[in-house]
């Protein structure tokens, strides 16, 4: 049964629950709902007097919980800095929505840290095969002059390496967390690659091939170098509340989907 009180300038809700207790006891939930419990025996006003003595407990609770049931961080997504909501939900209603703007995820433990990196992971799977295959196959129409058979690509998790380049066996490798950065950082890291089947050296010849396909290619680099120092210096000096150790945090910024609805289009 929802009944209502106000409590100093608030109007609360609460459920209130007959049961064979001994005394009224007041539950408040981190999702913000209250639920009151008391014996048949006890009159409402008696009820409601009680939960008027815990006024300040019940007010203070329900701010507290406010503020922790939404924590927000931050996430680098094509260089910009993409805030990332963590809500409080009941279990069914887990899951995470990117819609262009920012990342919500919904959780029943906020402290879950490795729910958190499992949707961060889902993410970055799928946004790194759109984006970098996009990237990687305007790189190549770009030298297709110079490198005439378009190159076998693989994306997957670098630890060290944005990329790397087998020329034995005719494949480039893109570190999949390159969605994290700027376009033009991305794009310079493909035609980096490609250039080195002109050479497989950091000779002249490669940096002629390369002042040629990607003229402002230094300018590139040094913003690829700034967005790394961003990432591994830490933006979240309150990861402690996920339970991330510091080098963990890295992999926290990474994100690669489009979610609506629990629902993943890859």
């Amino acid at each position: 049964m929802v009944k209502s009180i106000k409590l100093g300038d608030r109007l609360i809700e609460y459920d209130l629950i007959r049961k064979s207790v001994k005394n009224v006891n007041v539950t408040v939930r981190v999702d913000g709902s209250i639920t009151v419990s008391a014996n048949e025996t006890v009159d409402l006003e008696s009820i409601e007097a009680h939960i008027a003595k815990k006024a300040k407990f019940i007010l203070r609770k329900l701010d507290e919980y406010k503020n922790i049931r939404e924590i927000k961080k931050s996430m680098y997504i094509l260089g910009k800095e993409v805030p990332v909501v963590l809500k409080l939900v009941e279990p069914k209603q887990e899951g995470m929505i990117y819609d262009g703007k920012q990342v919500i995820i919904g959780l029943r433990r906020l402290s879950d840290a490795k729910a958190v990196k499992k949707h961060i992971n889902i993410l970055i799977e799928s946004l790194s095969r759109k984006i970098l295959r996009e990237h990687f196959d305007k790189g190549f129409e770009k030298c297709k002059k110079t490198v005439c058979v378009k190159p076998e690509l693989e994306i997957k998790a670098l630890k060290v390496l944005w990329s790397g380049c087998r020329t034995g066996d005719f494949k480039i490798v893109l570190n999949k967390l390159l969605v994290m950065l700027p376009e033009e950082c991305i794009e310079y890291v493909v035609i980096h690659e490609l250039c080195h089947f002109v050479s497989g050296e950091h000779d002249d010849e490669f940096y002629d091939t390369l002042d040629f396909y990607l003229a402002h290619w230094q300018e590139s680099e040094e913003l690829l170098y700034e967005y790394e120092k961003k990432i591994r210096s830490g933006l979240m000096p309150d990861y402690r509340v996920l339970n991330l150790r510091k080098e963990e945090m890295v992999r926290f910024y990474y994100a690669d989907a489009i979610l609506r609805r629990n629902v993943y289009e890859v």
